[in-house]
């Protein structure tokens, strides 16, 4: 049975935002204890409620019980953990580092938050895509307008039920709908948007974002691919058939296609029927929760028209149940870079495998399309890996295995060019919705030192200026090709001339210092 979900009326989205901001506009989400209290609640709010997330997976995805913690539950609370654990080392001010010159400026630089934030999250893992944004957003001081997808309607009922019992709803609402209602959100100025999606509808969100000059990360996709050089092939097949097959290949960094020698791809599809038996062994593979199903009808019957057209061969899988919206795991081999399977992001559990047989033809094939949100090389010569990362760009590169990175706490996860722009995990979420902000505070006694800046200009002024900034220590010399000594160049720095300046702030800095003791 299907949930319903109940949309938010469009006229009453503005009034929401205007409640948000006009909340955290009293300062309530800048203390760090608070940050810190309402993010374990969301800590909480996962850990009271696995049970019914699992549940509510199933229904949306066909996500059985281990995809469920793997997919979603288990990276939330990881991340719960690791960014409690360093949010005070990260919202500390940083010192742009010492200057005897600047000093007595006390020059820093303040983690701030940027305000009202929106998050939109996608419909492949509904609760992680969705939460781990919002824990950045809250970490760095920032209020949140909360968007979750509504093709997962059963997760997205869930959270609108949920995060008002945990989270803090002067600061943070959710907005649920579709087409309208998030064109009504679009319409409206925010501090920040992240945006998790469809590189399609991630162009219409730039653009929107563009009329309000609002900053953007886009966590978008594309065809991520898998390049097979060498190594032992039946630990390559299991690692790149459960790369594929987790959410039935509905993940932005699935691997989309496989470009391989054409001597090993023999070898190569024995393997993956060899892993694919082992994976699934009582041979019902649309049967119970061992492989998902495509999120909507319309997802089911584009991945089925895909391979229907396609030219190639299918080698393993291709059966399809329409009343479940479920296609097996699918090796399709044979296929040409026209094919209909190379067109797109396949997002779904059907991978072509395209015959490719140097490095140089795979760098070459890659480079010909967008830059990938992830890369896979499978290869035990290292000389090979290196030439393929020189020689291509993509959101993140892993060797010899797939889809784990993105587990990996604190790792950078996100795209370039059209995969995305921004990224996130960790640190990097934290530092998505905080700005740098710059302070200095200039005393009057340093007005003597100062001066000079001021007009009428005088070569004097000019030879004062100099020095306090440093130019006079800095010049370029031509190489004689002999070494001068530690000694000498400590000699050259001194005679320069600014160490009159540095030792007059030093002086200064030492009497201010003595004078706060007393």
């Amino acid at each position: 049975m299907t949930t319903q979900l109940p949309y938010t009326p469009v006229d009453q989205i503005p009034q929401i935002i205007e409640r948000v901001r006009k909340n955290w506009d009293g300062g309530r989400s800048r203390p760090l204890e608070y940050r810190k209290n309402q993010i374990k609640q969301l800590g909480f709010l996962v850990q009271d409620n696995e049970e019914a997330f699992v549940q509510a997976l199933a229904s949306d995805l066909g996500r059985d019980r281990l995809g469920a913690y793997i997919g979603d539950l288990n990276i939330v609370k990881s991340d719960v953990k690791h960014v409690l654990s360093h949010l005070s080392k990260w919202a500390k001010p940083e010192s742009p580092g010492f200057s005897l010159v600047w000093a007595a400026t006390r020059p820093k630089t303040y983690k701030e938050p940027k305000g009202v934030v929106l998050i939109i999250g996608p419909f492949n893992y509904p609760i992680n895509l969705l939460l781990v944004p919002l824990i950045g957003a809250i970490a760095g001081g920032n209020a949140a307008i909360i968007k979750p997808s509504e093709q997962t309607p059963a997760c997205s009922a869930l959270l609108t039920k949920l995060l008002p019992q945990y989270l803090d709803t002067d600061l943070f609402a959710i907005v649920n709908g579709a087409k309208d209602e998030t064109t009504k959100l679009l319409e409206i100025k925010f501090d920040h948007i992240f945006y998790t999606g469809s590189t399609a509808v991630g162009r219409i969100v730039s653009q929107a974002a563009a009329k309000h000059l609002c900053p953007v990360t886009l966590e978008l996709g594309g065809k991520s691919p898998v390049i097979v050089m060498d190594g032992n092939i039946d630990i390559i097949a299991k690692r790149i058939l459960w790369g594929k097959t987790i959410n039935s290949g509905q993940t932005c960094i699935a691997p989309d296609y496989i470009l391989c020698p054409r001597a090993l791809r023999p070898k190569l599809v024995e393997a993956f029927k060899r892993a694919h038996k082992q994976f699934y062994p009582d041979s019902k593979t649309l049967g119970g929760d061992q492989v998902c199903k495509y999120v909507t009808p319309n997802h089911y019957e584009r991945g089925k028209k895909l391979l229907s057209t396609s030219k190639g061969k299918v080698e393993l899988g291709g059966n399809f149940d329409d009343s479940l919206n479920k296609l097996e795991p699918t090796i399709v081999s044979g296929v040409t870079l026209d094919d209909s399977l190379m067109e797109s992001e396949l997002f779904g559990p059907i991978l072509p495998i395209v015959d490719c047989d140097t490095k140089e033809e795979a760098v070459k094939i890659i480079n010909q399309g967008g830059h990938p949100l992830a890369l896979y090389v499978f290869t035990a010569n290292t000389a090979t890996r290196d030439y393929i990362f020189n020689n291509t760009r993509s959101g993140s590169l892993v060797h010899n295995d797939t889809v784990v990175h993105f587990t990996v706490p604190g790792l950078p996860f996100g795209g370039v060019g059209e995969s995305g722009q921004g990224n996130y995990h960790g640190k990097r979420t934290f530092d998505t919705f905080v700005y740098e902000r710059a302070t200095m505070s200039v005393p009057f006694f340093i007005e003597f030192a100062l001066a000079a800046r001021y007009p009428p200009a005088t070569a004097a002024k000019l030879k004062q200026m100099v020095m306090i900034g440093g130019a006079s220590n800095f010049s370029f010399s031509r190489p004689t090709g002999r070494s001068s000594s530690s000694v000498s160049r400590v000699a050259k720095r001194l005679l320069s001339g600014g160490w009159k300046v540095a030792l007059l702030y030093a002086l200064i800095r030492y009497v201010r210092e003595q004078r706060s003791r007393l």
